[in-house]
This record gives structure tokens, C-alpha cells and sequence, in this order.
């Protein structure tokens, strides 16, 4: 992550491969057919539609799934292709998607790394003592250095005389609270520590206190939202294992489920990946959290989305297909009207989400599709003002209109907003 940061590749003829299988299937094909048909799979779905005889099919084989499931999620969340959520979420081309095909435009995409990788790479770049050179640049160290200055003057002696810059280095790196440890710190005799020790694990201890005041309660609020977001997971593989193997799950269904249920347990992976990681971090000093929370912030960020993509995805591809104690088949627009009493209701997209148990993308999506149906939604009660106008007088200077890849207003406001709110601010706008 921080240490690791992931590398990004052109990703062009990945693009092209993945919008050819999506156009020469007539637009018709959601995540895990497309995958089977680049992978070049001869399942059941794949030749009773005769899809193993397109031109693409088979063109992705070098790949894995998971690496084309992350691949097609990037796609689809930087506006190169979208997806159809009243179209059992089978994929759509836009104007960005036929300049890849037609005009070769360049795509840009962040190479796959599978959790055991990142497992490893993590455990060999666990945080070492810090060289001196930086703690020297670390507040505990000014704070040590402004102590021992105050304590010089008082006794009109150079601060050197006190303690070394290497002994407070030594100190700021490990911070001993304790005799023992305080003694362990070179340059730390017994006198000296008779003389000076007790200030200085004091001034240790309070810079501790303050720092807990901030810092760690951004830590806490990361394992929360961690939690959430694990127990969330495994509610829907819960229900998604439930459909496996039931006879009233449609065949199509059932060979997409195994595909989704790998999905979620590689973002059950990361999860627990990023849990352990925000362990580790307690321990380390305050520099080192503040170098690594916003890209903690930032993976957790892409993580709701990867729930969007598979969860979401799977669990309203089975409500799709779902049948009725008549052996009717249940209408997509069930899910729809679920979204629109709690909209009726009152309640915060947040909240319908929280609700529905599903990401706030697509409580915005559904809004949308209502809206556009001619209900009566206010999307601008979900905004201030003043964001409103933020982000609409951004999205007029992108020249952005409905429809259009959000990732340019998502990067305008440095991620600031998400994408649902940038998707209902500039449906609302003039």
C-alpha cells in the first residue's frame, strides 16, 4: 500500500479486448458472462448463446478471472464502459468506449496484484527501525530537543551537555517509559537519569497523550468502518451460498454465483489484509500513521465499489431472475419501489443503503432511474447548497452533462465526493 504502492500499465488492448466482447454481444452480457467469453470458457451459458464464436472469444485466456473481474471494474468506474442496472447490469458502450475501440485512446489501468502477493510484499516491508536521519525530523524529537534546551539554559550549559541529538534520536525512535528502558537509550547512565530522566519520559508520555487525542481516533474510526464493510460481506455471501444450489436458482444464475462468490472473498481478503495492517500501525509513531491513514482511506474508498461490482451486483442479478410462490417471475422493478418508499420515507441515501444492504451507488442509481421514470425525486435534498454549486459550477467547466464518466469531477475534487453525489449533482443540474 504506502510501501507498496500498485503500479499502473496502458492497458489499451486489455480495453479493446473487453469492449469488442461487449459490443459483439450486442450489448447484452454482464460481468461474468464477458469474463467466460475473453477466458474462453465452454460452459453451458457460453454455448447455448453460441458466443464461442465470436472473434473475441478466448482473447483474455492469458488471464485469470479475478484479474479480469478487477480489470472490468476499473473500466467501468473510470467511465470507459457502463453498466445497465434495469438490463440484469449487462455492460453498455458509451462515446469514450468507441474512441478505445475505433481511435485507440489510451487506458490506463493498475496491474493486479492477488492478496497472497500483496501478503507477502506487506510482511517483507514490515516497518523497521526508522534511520536516524528522519527521526531527527519526527515532532517527538523537537519536542525532546525543546525540552533539553530548557533545561540547558536553566543550568547555563550547552544542550549537548544534557543529551546528544543521537541519544534524543535514540529516545524520540523508541520512547521508554519506564527506568529500565530509559537506561537502554545510549548515552543513558544511571546519573543522568537520576538528573534528567523523569523529565523526559513525562515529556515522552504527554507527547503520547496528545497524539492520542487526534491520530488514533482516525484509526479507530478506519477499524470501524472495516468492520462494518466485513460484516456487510458476509451477509451477502451468506444469501449468495444460499442460491447455489437451490433448484429454484435459473441455471444462468447459478453458473454466474461461483464467479461473484470468488469476487467477495477476494474483498474479504483485502479486509482483513488492511485490518491487520491498521494493528500494526498503532504501534508506530505518529509520522508513520499520518504517512499511511489517507492511503488507507483511499483503498478503503475503492473498496465500496468492489462491493458495488460483486455483491451488489450478484444479489440484484438474483432478484432479477427470482420467482414468485406462484412460479411467476419477480419484476426488476421491485427493487426500484424497496428504494422509493424509503425515499418516501425520509431516509438519507446512507440510510437506504444501510437498509437495503446494498452500496450507495446504487441507492443513487435507483433514484436516478426514478427519476427519470417521472417520479417525484428531489435529488438536491441530498446535497447542501453550497456543494451543489461546487460541484456544478466544477462539472460546467469539465463541460460534464448526464451520462458522462464522472472520473474527471472525482479527480477535480482530489476524491473529495463520491461518485454518487458527483452522478446526482450533475443529473440536477440546468
Amino acid at each position: 500500500m504506502c510501501r507498496n504502492p500498485r503500479q499502473r500499465f496502458d492497458g489499451t488492448v486489455l480495453a479493446q479486448k473487453a469492449l469488442s466482447g461487449i459490443a459483439r454481444t450486442r450489448e447484452s452480457v454482464a460481468m461474468g458472462a464477458l469474463i467466460d467469453i475473453l477466458r474462453g470458457s465452454r460452459n453451458q451459458n457460453v454455448l447455448r448463446h453460441g458466443y464461442e464464436q465470436l472473434p473475441t472469444f478466448g482473447t483474455g485466456h492469458d488471464l485469470k478471472g479475478e484479474e479480469w473481474a478487477e480489470y472490468l471494474s476499473q473500466l467501468l468506474n473510470s467511465g470507459v464502459m457502463d453498466i445497465a442496472y434495469d438490463e440484469g447490469h449487462s455492460f453498455k458502450l458509451n462515446a469514450t468506449s468507441w474512441q478505445v475501440l475505433k481511435e485507440s485512446r489510451k487506458v490506463e489501468l493498475v496491474k493486479f496484484v492477488s492478496f497472497e502477493e500483496r501478503k507477502v510484499a506487506r510482511e517483507t516491508a514490515e516497518p523497521t527501525e526508522k534511520p536516524k536521519r528522519e527521526v531527527i525530523k519526527d515532532a517527538m524529537f523537537d519536542r525532546l530537543r525543546t525540552l533539553r534546551k530548557a533545561i540547558a539554559d536553566t543550568q547555563g550549559v550547552p544542550p549537548y551537555v544534557i543529551f546528544s541529538d543521537a541519544t534524543l534520536s535514540e529516545m524520540a525512535q523508541k520512547r521508554p517509559i519506564t527506568e529500565g528502558q530509559m537506561k537502554g537509550i545510549s548515552g543513558v547512565g544511571a546519573e543522568k537519569f537520576r538528573r534528567f530522566g523523569e523529565a523526559f519520559i513525562n515529556e515522552i508520555l504527554g507527547f503520547a497523550r496528545e497524539t492520542a487525542a487526534s491520530q488514533p481516533n482516525k484509526l479507530t474510526k478506519l477499524q470501524r468502518e472495516i468492520s462494518v464493510k466485513l460484516t456487510r460481506l458476509q451477509m451477502q455471501q451468506t444469501r449468495l451460498s444460499k442460491h447455489l444450489n437451490s433448484p429454484k436458482t435459473p441455471l444462468a444464475v447459478q453458473a454466474e454465483l461461483p464467479r461473484y462468490l470468488e469476487s467477495l472473498k477476494q474483498v474479504e481478503n483485502t479486509l482483513i489484509e488492511l485490518q491487520s495492517t491498521l494493528q500494526r500501525l498503532q504501534a508506530q509513531p505518529d509520522e508513520k500513521q499520518q504517512q499511511c491513514i489517507s492511503d488507507l482511506e483511499r483503498e478503503l474508498r475503492g473498496i465500496n465499489t468492489e462491493l458495488g461490482t460483486a455483491g451488489d451486483v450478484a444479489l440484484e442479478t438474483l432478484d432479477e431472475h427470482s420467482e414468485d410462490v406462484s412460479g411467476r417471475r419477480v419484476i426488476k422493478e421491485s427493487t426500484y419501489a424497496q428504494t422509493l418508499e424509503l425515499y418516501q420515507a425520509g431516509h438519507s441515501i446512507e440510510e437506504m443503503a444501510a437498509q437495503r444492504n446494498l452500496n450507495p451507488m446504487t441507492i443513487a442509481s435507483h433514484l436516478l432511474k426514478l427519476k427519470e421514470e417521472g417520479y417525484a425525486i428531489n435529488l438536491r435534498s441530498f446535497v447542501s447548497d453550497a456543494v451543489f454549486e461546487e460541484i456544478s459550477a466544477a462539472a460546467r467547466a469539465l463541460n460534464l452533462k448526464r451520462g458522462d464518466a464522472m472520473k474527471p469531477l472525482f479527480e477535480h475534487f482530489q476524491q473529495r465526493y463520491e461518485y454518487d453525489v458527483l452522478r446526482l449533482v450533475v443529473w440536477e443540474m440546468d
